[in-house]
């Protein structure tokens, strides 16, 4: 197995997630999201699942229901460590570093 550094598997991710089916929720989105990066990391780390740990393992983590902030009444917003997930309701899913680059704008169910 090839361990990969964080920016690589940010882009393996990022890939990914382009290219998989198109969400239909913020719900949907969010596991879609879950699962993808998870599948990524199991796949180009040795460091295992545990999100108590996430400040300092150097695995990456899908976004975290606490920090949802209401963006607007039909976009939630989730605040990671280096960039904003927005998810709307039809699935549509926006991620951007926290000087608004966009890194991902991938639309949804309609």
């Amino acid at each position: 197995m090839s361990f990969l550094d964080k920016k690589a598997r940010l882009g393996i991710f990022l890939t990914r997630l382009s290219e998989a089916e198109t969400a239909t929720s913020e719900s949907n989105g969010m596991a879609l999201i879950s699962s993808v990066l998870n599948q990524v990391e199991d796949e180009f780390t040795n460091i295992a699942y545990n999100p108590d740990a996430w400040a300092d393992d150097g695995r990456m983590y899908p976004p975290q229901q606490d920090n949802r902030r209401s963006h607007n009444a039909k976009v939630g917003r989730y605040r990671s460590r280096s960039h904003n997930t927005l998810i709307a309701c039809n699935g549509a899913i926006r991620i951007e570093s926290l000087s608004q680059r966009i890194l991902l704008d991938k639309p949804g169910a309609d």
